[in-house]
């Protein structure tokens, strides 16, 4: 939790940071990429998705490397970085992880109107561009001034012609809202939630992917010892080997925020051996085709995943099996809200039980098709 003093000391110390690059660039264009995020924790998944994909939408405009999504860079990766610089309008970047917030630098050869024009089509267009705060400022020379005198100054969007921003709840003029305290921070955050959640997407796997999966992976089991579950994904489960053999099969599936891997899937068409018999209990349905959901990973801070998953994959059948261990109650707990039946217990080629459960999207519509095959076998 950040105080009113904390925050104030770090729009000084940004101000004067500022000063510094402008005295260092005097004659190019400086942007600071802030994150807009209600209440008093500033730092935590949500600023830091809307960061990186920010830094990663800023880079796409003038160039360079991309964000480094809490990958160490090595020398050869500033070395790659520097080539790309070159390449591009980009003289300068910086990024700072604060506790008072994350704060990107930008120093463009781009005229000072038109490296404003550009970050607005970010705030306005990027998904997420609305929680972004992308300053232009002119330095003091830029600004006709004598290098070493006087404050940068930032560019309105009025003087390019452009309205000023607009509330992420209603139309109104943003200032004005935060100035007449309008909403509630718990609606602001809702929508802050479901914007996030909105940019997650999915693609097959990749063998280059291999090292991200694993990460996310490792990140999952961490999750799983945190919360008491210290008996499953053991004895160095899922393997390399699994993950490279889902994505040979077509059945492994990345999760991305933005460019970045976050979670990790398997979508697997029945049969399931280990479902072939079920105990102290029965499947909703156990004649027709399904697919079943295994190895399901992802970071502690982003959110939303498991519905993303869901969503996807009954877009695509909408009979869905999936288990899990007994102590993985956070796992239960989210199959269990997204509608899942619990159904019984199954046991792993290893020996080891899990809990089983099935969701039929259409509950009437499988109920007709078996109607109609049942029919159909004692007609013929």
């Amino acid at each position: 939790m950040i105080t009113l003093d904390q925050l104030l000391a770090s729009r000084d110390a940004r101000v004067e940071h500022q000063m510094e690059l402008a005295e260092k660039f005097p004659r190019a264009s400086l942007i600071c990429l802030t994150v807009m995020l209600p209440g008093p924790v500033k730092r935590d998944w949500r600023s830091l998705a809307i960061a990186h994909a920010g830094i990663d939408a800023l880079h796409a405009v003038f160039g360079g490397h991309g964000s480094g999504m809490d990958t160490p860079c090595s020398a050869a990766c500033h070395s790659e970085r520097a080539q790309r610089v070159e390449e591009s309008h980009l003289l300068f970047s910086e990024e700072r992880d604060l506790e008072t917030g994350f704060e990107a630098y930008f120093v463009v050869d781009v005229p000072v109107l038109e490296a404003k024009r550009l970050c607005c089509q970010i705030e306005d267009s990027h998904p997420l561009g609305r929680l972004m705060d992308i300053d232009v400022l002119r330095s003091p020379i830029g600004s006709g001034m004598t290098e070493g005198s006087g404050m940068t100054s930032p560019v309105s969007r009025t003087e390019i012609g452009l309205p000023e921003r607009r509330c992420l709840l209603c139309d109104k003029p943003a200032r004005e809202c935060m100035r007449a305290h309008t909403h509630t921070r718990e609606e602001l955050e809702d929508k802050i939630l479901s914007m996030l959640e909105a940019t997650l997407t999915i693609r097959p796997a990749k063998g280059e992917d291999l090292k991200d999966i694993m990460a996310v992976l490792d990140a999952a089991r961490g999750i799983m010892r945190a919360s008491g579950n210290m008996d499953q994904w053991t004895g160095g489960y899922p393997s390399e080997e699994v993950v490279l053999n889902d994505i040979r099969l077509g059945n492994g599936y990345a999760v991305l925020q933005g460019q970045r891997i976050v979670a990790y899937f398997a979508f697997i068409a029945s049969p399931e051996p280990t479902y072939a018999k079920i105990y102290q209990g029965q499947w909703l349905e156990d004649t027709l085709p399904y697919h079943v959901v295994h190895r399901i990973g992802s970071y502690p801070q982003v959110r939303g995943v498991f519905k993303t998953i869901m969503d996807w994959c009954f877009a695509r059948d909408n009979n869905i099996r999936i288990d899990t261990h007994r102590d993985n109650h956070i796992m239960q707990h989210v199959i269990l809200k997204y509608g899942f039946r619990y159904c019984g217990i199954i046991y792993l080629a290893s020996g080891d039980e899990r809990l089983a459960y099935q969701k039929l999207h259409n509950m009437q519509r499988f109920m007709h098709i078996l109607h109609n095959n049942m029919q159909f076998s004692a007609k013929y």
